[in-house]
């Protein structure tokens, strides 16, 4: 709600001060937004932001969005387990992947040592459902913890180095500083859940 209030705002106001429909289509679109646990609908705002949406399969709150207004890809939506990157629109991807059950993460010290970190779920103990709805989820590092690992921070460290326009696939790069086979792997993770030539459906 709040990105797309400011979207709707700063379009008024450049437009209140001479911009175009175009100029101001193309100056927004330089602004990045990285959106995690989608609740707006995407498919409605792909041509805004240039814009990275989350969305986990098992994430109960995304779901219910999902059913509501895309039924038909949200039914289908629970048998993709994978990392799926889909192109909305030439400034917009919507990513989405099953995140793990697990209420920890592993993160790493400043030594290389690792440890685990507890996280609080959204819902009480006592629900008897769960959310996965939790914000480390989908800002992890942790490949265990869910396959959007490093999708957060990446992007933004591109956005923030960036000294030229970036289409949203450009910003699942690894950044300047990331080398070896840490950059290699995440590469390969994005290439395969971006290659659309064997799917059978596309929702």
């Amino acid at each position: 709600i709040t990105a797309q209030e400011t979207y709707n705002a700063a379009a008024l106001l450049m437009k209140q001060v001479g911009f175009s429909e175009k100029d101001t289509k193309l100056a927004l679109g330089e602004v990045v937004l990285i959106s995690a646990g989608v609740m707006s609908r995407p498919k409605q705002e792909k041509d805004r932001f240039t814009t990275l949406y989350l969305e986990a399969n098992n994430d109960m709150l995304v779901r219910w969005k999902n059913r509501l207004w895309e039924p038909l890809r949200a039914m289908f939506s629970w048998a993709t387990h994978k990392l799926r990157i889909e192109k909305l629109s030439d400034r917009s991807l919507r990513i989405s992947a099953t995140v793990n059950k697990q209420n920890f993460e592993v993160k790493k010290k400043k030594d290389g040592q690792t440890f685990k970190e507890k996280f609080n779920g959204l819902m009480p103990k006592w629900f008897p459902v769960k959310s996965y709805h939790e914000l480390p989820r989908y800002v992890t590092e942790d490949e265990n913890l869910s396959s959007f690992a490093r999708i957060v921070k990446y992007g933004m460290a591109n956005a923030i180095a960036r000294d030229r326009l970036l289409a949203p696939l450009e910003l699942l790069s690894p950044p300047a500083g990331v080398t070896g086979a840490d950059a290699e792997a995440f590469k390969a993770k994005v290439e395969k859940a971006a290659d659309t030539k064997k799917r059978w459906f596309n929702f």
